[in-house]
C-alpha cells in the first residue's frame, strides 16, 4: 500500500479523521461503560430469579452489540494510526519514535485493551453471571 506525503491543505486530511475516529470512538467507549453498569446494577436491584435472568439476557446481548460496535470503531482508528505512523513529516510519526526510545514498562496499546479485550472479557463476564444464576435457581 502506498501513502500520500502529507500534506496539509487537503479538504480533509487523515489527521483530521483520526480526530474524528477517536472522537468516536471515546463516545463509543463512554457508552459500553453506561450500558455495562446498568445492566450490572440491574442485576443487583433484580429480586427475582426471572428479573435477575431477563436483565442478564438483555444485558448480555446489548453489551455485545455496543462491543462490536466498540470494536469496528477501534479497528478503524487502529488502521488509520498505523497510516499516520507510516506517513514521513508527520507529527504521529514523530511522536511515536521518540515514545519508543524511552521503553516505558506500560508502553502497550490501550486501542486494544478498550476496543476489543474488555467487551469481550464483560460479555463473558456477564454470561457467566447469567450461567451462576440459572444453575443457583435450578438447585434451589
Amino acid at each position: 500500500m502506498k501513502i500520500s506525503k502529507y500534506r496539509k491543505s487537503e479538504d480533509w486530511s487523515l489527521s483530521e479523521e483520526r480526530q474524528f475516529f477517536e472522537n468516536l470512538y471515546s463516545q463509543r467507549f463512554n457508552f459500553f461503560i453506561v450500558v455495562y453498569s446498568v445492566v450490572v446494577a440491574g442485576v443487583i436491584s433484580a429480586k427475582e430469579f426471572e428479573e435477575k435472568v431477563f436483565v442478564l439476557t438483555t444485558g448480555a446481548f446489548l453489551v455485545f452489540v455496543v462491543g462490536l460496535s466498540l470494536y469496528r470503531a477501534c479497528h478503524k482508528l487502529l488502521i488509520i494510526l498505523t497510516l499516520l505512523h507510516r506517513t514521513k513529516q508527520h507529527p504521529v510519526r514523530k511522536v511515536g519514535r521518540i515514545a519508543r526510545r524511552y521503553n516505558w514498562p506500560l508502553s502497550i496499546s490501550v486501542n486494544h485493551l478498550t476496543g476489543v479485550y474488555l467487551p469481550i472479557a464483560s460479555f463473558f463476564f456477564l454470561l457467566a453471571w447469567l450461567f451462576a444464576v440459572i444453575m443457583k435457581g435450578a438447585n434451589g
